[in-house]
């Protein structure tokens, strides 16, 4: 009779045991919103997926989404550039998620036409600089940055001064007509040149190919420069100076003509009158 007592018992405990472990995996359907956590604006495509299940799904235009989930399971919201975010499930069935860009993930990513994609999943021919690569060099102009890092990109000096004109040309001369410069994109705006302060800039996309450039038609022809610039960040308020030094000597000097010299050679060679008041008044 013992025996029987502590048997029914057990089936009793386990019976309540299985009960209880049912009524916490009881699924519900959870539904919410992720938004840009600078910007609020929604961000579409971020993939929200069930901890420790292959069960998922995508947010859509509106950065919506729906997913039935257990209570107290947890939800993993992923998207390219953005901070991995984990989210505890509980009774409250209408989220709100916030994701903050990950800085560290920058130079994985890389700006096309379309929009962000990582390195490994471009097919078109795209050459990128980052803000790493140069933030330690003094550069006077954006056009500085691309030579001599950008593979198929040639930045040239038009005159050889100081400081002078240069022209970029991506994969070479197209036209012997019209110009051959490529279209430069600020921030997703067309722009008609490169008139950004480097340190403003975050990251150079240059695109090269068909493919690369198709969505700006003919425009982009001579290739496309994407520049992006660096926004503001959550956290702490940093300030950041740049002093650069430089110091310009000519190779050999030359023994040059004073202004009475000057006025004499003029006056002998060009026959260039000077009255003699000016004369004087060079040679004093």
């Amino acid at each position: 009779m013992d025996n029987l007592r502590k048997t029914l018992g057990c089936l009793l405990l386990f019976l309540f045991a299985a009960v209880t472990s049912t009524y916490a995996q009881v699924a519900k359907q959870y539904s919410g919103t992720v938004m840009d956590a600078d910007s609020n604006e929604p961000i579409i495509g971020v993939n929200v997926t069930l901890k420790d299940a292959q069960t998922g799904t995508v947010t859509d235009i509106s950065g919506k989404f729906s997913i039935s989930a257990p209570v107290g399971s947890t939800l993993l919201f992923s998207y390219i550039g953005y901070v991995t975010k984990e989210v505890k499930l509980g009774t409250n069935t209408s989220l709100k998620i916030t994701m903050q860009e990950d800085q560290n993930q920058l130079s994985e990513v890389v700006v096309i036409g379309y929009g962000v994609v990582k390195k490994s999943d471009i097919t078109g021919a795209v050459a990128s600089v980052s803000s790493k690569q140069f933030k330690d060099q003094p550069v006077k102009r954006v056009e500085d940055i691309l030579q001599g890092r950008t593979a198929g990109v040639a930045v040239t000096s038009v005159n050889g001064l100081p400081g002078g004109t240069v022209k970029v040309r991506v994969r070479g001369t197209t036209s012997l007509n019209t110009s051959n410069d490529p279209l430069y994109v600020i921030d997703g705006i067309m722009s008609g040149g490169l008139d950004v302060n480097p340190a403003d800039i975050q990251s150079i996309e240059v695109l090269k190919d068909a493919s690369a450039t198709a969505i700006y038609g003919s425009r982009g022809a001579n290739g496309v420069v994407l520049v992006t610039t660096k926004k503001g960040v959550e956290g702490k308020v940093q300030i950041y100076a740049d002093v650069a030094i430089g110091v310009s000597n000519i190779l050999k000097k030359y023994d040059l003509l004073n202004a009475y010299e000057y006025a004499t050679a003029l006056k002998e060679y060009n026959g260039i009158s000077f009255a003699d008041v000016e004369m004087d008044a060079y040679k004093n």
